[in-house]
Protein backbone atom coordinates (compact mmCIF):
# COMPACT_ATOMS: atom_id res chain seq x y z
CA UNK A 1 0.00 0.00 0.00
CA UNK A 2 2.96 1.91 0.08
CA UNK A 3 3.63 2.86 3.33
CA UNK A 4 6.84 1.43 3.12
CA UNK A 5 9.31 0.03 0.88
CA UNK A 6 10.27 -2.55 2.34
CA UNK A 7 7.93 -5.55 2.90
CA UNK A 8 9.53 -6.47 6.53
CA UNK A 9 7.26 -6.40 9.16
CA UNK A 10 8.75 -4.17 11.37
CA UNK A 11 9.78 -1.48 8.66
CA UNK A 12 5.84 -1.09 7.86
CA UNK A 13 5.48 -1.03 11.63
CA UNK A 14 7.32 1.56 12.58
CA UNK A 15 6.24 4.00 10.00
CA UNK A 16 2.83 3.53 11.04
CA UNK A 17 4.00 4.21 14.11
CA UNK A 18 5.89 6.99 13.67
CA UNK A 19 3.06 8.89 11.63
CA UNK A 20 0.13 7.90 13.76
CA UNK A 21 -0.43 8.50 17.36
CA UNK A 22 -1.15 5.34 19.45
CA UNK A 23 -4.94 5.22 19.09
CA UNK A 24 -4.85 6.08 15.42
CA UNK A 25 -2.03 3.25 15.12
CA UNK A 26 -4.48 0.57 17.03
CA UNK A 27 -7.13 1.41 14.39
CA UNK A 28 -5.21 1.02 11.74
CA UNK A 29 -3.37 -1.73 12.70
CA UNK A 30 -6.84 -3.64 13.04
CA UNK A 31 -8.37 -2.05 9.93
CA UNK A 32 -5.77 -3.21 7.75
CA UNK A 33 -6.20 -6.79 9.16
CA UNK A 34 -9.56 -7.03 8.41
CA UNK A 35 -9.23 -5.65 4.81
CA UNK A 36 -6.46 -8.83 4.46
CA UNK A 37 -8.59 -11.23 5.30
CA UNK A 38 -11.71 -10.28 3.67
CA UNK A 39 -9.57 -8.71 0.05
CA UNK A 40 -6.42 -10.27 0.44
CA UNK A 41 -6.94 -13.82 0.16
CA UNK A 42 -3.90 -15.81 -0.85
CA UNK A 43 -5.64 -18.53 -3.52
CA UNK A 44 -8.64 -16.15 -4.60
CA UNK A 45 -7.52 -12.81 -4.09
CA UNK A 46 -10.67 -10.44 -4.39
CA UNK A 47 -8.09 -7.35 -5.90
CA UNK A 48 -11.22 -5.70 -8.08
CA UNK A 49 -13.60 -5.41 -5.02
CA UNK A 50 -11.16 -4.20 -2.75
CA UNK A 51 -11.44 -0.37 -1.53
CA UNK A 52 -7.88 0.11 -1.41
CA UNK A 53 -6.63 -1.53 -5.09
CA UNK A 54 -5.38 2.15 -6.40
CA UNK A 55 -2.19 1.65 -3.93
CA UNK A 56 -1.80 -2.19 -4.05
CA UNK A 57 1.41 -3.16 -5.89
CA UNK A 58 0.45 -6.36 -6.71
CA UNK A 59 -2.32 -4.90 -8.98
CA UNK A 60 1.15 -4.20 -11.29
CA UNK A 61 1.72 -8.41 -11.46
Amino acid sequence: LGISRKKEYEAIRKALMSSLNPEEYLKAHLYLILLGRRFCLARKPRCSECPVKHLCAKRFR
